[in-house]
């Protein structure tokens, strides 16, 4: 089956599609340093530079159902509830581009990947509506999107304890940070890194391993008991502290603008200068940024997936990727309700 992929970032939607045996015939985004990502990764795929505010350019480069699938991750940023200056009616602009787009090709199938606030916005163009978490299939995140279009519902391969569904499938346990990264220590998402990416600097020495006064997203109860920490707010707010998490549980939801950071206790630090400030000293912790590799790893790409563009723009390819084994679930429900209605 051939796949048409709109706004396809780096690939994540076309990586899963593609394990579970699809054809990613075309892929189309306007963010080069994105579709240099996707080209490295998908080469034998056609990639189009463009700007889908006018989805009639794309349309007439093609013929009807010339694709059996139509997937589409229109950007987000307009519906999530952490951007105060979101603009839901926006958003929808590109989110009518997809639509027209399927309108006027007529695949078979289509998928519209979103944040879960479109689903306010959206109306019955899309007969199926679903939010799916992402750890439900193979995935070490706690990641909910909404998957809106003419689909076949993908099986889950995991759950948070293992189980038996009633129709006799095998369930495995969600797949914890620990386990995805190896890694004995404390994610943190506090905001003390520059957008390039690089470490604050104090005082004219080497940088830092704390975190910025500013920040003020970081709290731990009890240093022995190492926690995963979504940041966010003052570290005194209850409802922030309600926000730690086991390093033993999937990861928080990877995002484009605030990558997690790796944090483990240090034998002395309450002893050492003051420019260890506060929060960080309180807790005996130091640590430092998730790598995109890392990120990478967290979203359910392969480890040797290819990216390119500066640090910032790899967090943000990552952070704004379908997780791949989604994607790859979803395709096997579309190969196999194919397969059953040829036969």
């Amino acid at each position: 089956m051939r796949l048409l992929d709109l706004f396809c970032g780096c690939g994540g939607a076309s990586t899963g599609y593609s394990q579970a045996g699809l054809e990613i015939a075309v892929a189309v985004d306007n963010n080069e340093a994105a579709i240099a990502s996707h080209r490295a990764n998908h080469r034998s795929t056609e990639h189009l530079i463009m700007d889908l505010s006018n989805p009639e350019d794309l349309v007439s480069m093609f013929s009807r159902r010339e694709f059996d699938v139509v997937h589409g991750s229109p950007p987000c940023p307009h519906f999530s509830q952490d951007n105060n200056k979101r603009d839901p009616e926006e958003g929808m602009k590109l989110i009518r581009s997809f639509e027209q787009v399927v309108q006027d090709l007529e695949p078979r199938w289509w998928i519209m990947e979103n944040v879960r606030p479109v689903l306010k916005h959206i109306d019955g163009f899309y007969p199926k509506k679903r939010v799916l978490n992402a750890a439900d299939y193979g995935v070490p995140q706690i990641r909910h999107r909404a998957f809106c279009g003419n689909y076949p519902d993908p099986r889950p391969t995991h759950a948070s304890r293992p189980q038996t569904t009633l129709d006799g499938c095998q369930l495995e346990k969600w797949i914890s940070v620990r386990e995805a990264l190896g890694a004995p220590c404390v994610i943190d998402t506090g905001r003390d890194w520059r957008p390039d990416g690089t470490h604050q600097v104090q005082d004219g020495e080497e940088p830092s391993p704390t975190l910025s006064t500013t920040g003020g997203q970081f709290h731990l109860v009890e240093k022995e008991d190492l926690k995963l920490w979504t940041g966010g707010g003052s570290i005194h707010s209850d409802t922030n502290r309600a926000k730690l998490r086991s390093l033993d549980e999937p990861s928080f939801a990877v995002t484009a603008t605030v990558p997690g950071r790796l944090m483990q206790p240090v034998e002395g630090l309450l002893e050492q200068p003051a420019r260890c400030i506060t929060a960080t000293r309180a807790s005996g912790m130091i640590g430092r940024q998730l790598s995109p590799e890392e990120c990478l790893i967290l979203q359910g790409f392969p480890s040797d997936y290819w990216m390119f563009g500066n640090k910032t723009e790899r967090y943000a390819q990552i952070g704004n990727a379908v997780a791949p084994p989604v994607a790859k679930a979803i395709g096997l429900a579309i190969l196999e309700a194919g397969w059953e209605s040829i036969l």
